[in-house]
């Protein structure tokens, strides 16, 4: 009886460290910048905006190219932009974090959690 005790709290213990290491805010939002990354690229032609563009190395006239074709989209398209260039950036500052040190530049002592 206490073997299969014993077994069940270990089965619920490896799944609670199973899902601290895999249920982590970085993961949810590296899947949320996946999906709206996803979505972004099946509603635009990326093979049309490649041909219409400028070379790379007219930087002005990339600039404004890029600002004209952000004008001209529509507005759900738009917003879908804005939210993958917002979830992009929280995914580079969750994944490179440790090693700029973000706090340290801010000023700020870090705070040991137990978790």
């Amino acid at each position: 009886m206490t073997t299969r005790i014993r077994r069940n709290v270990m089965k619920r213990i490896y799944f609670v460290y199973v899902m601290r290491k895999c249920c982590q805010r970085v993961t949810f939002e590296l899947i949320g910048f996946v999906i709206v990354t996803g979505a972004t690229f099946s509603l635009i032609s990326a093979v049309s905006i490649i041909k219409n563009m400028p070379s790379v190395f007219e930087p002005l006239h990339m600039v404004r190219f890029s600002y004209s074709s952000l004008l001209h989209t529509e507005h759900y398209v738009q917003l879908l932009i804005a939210t993958s260039l917002i979830a992009g950036t929280m995914v580079a500052r969750k994944s490179f974090g440790h090693i700029i040190n973000i706090d340290r530049i801010r000023g700020k002592k870090r705070e040991r959690v137990l978790a």
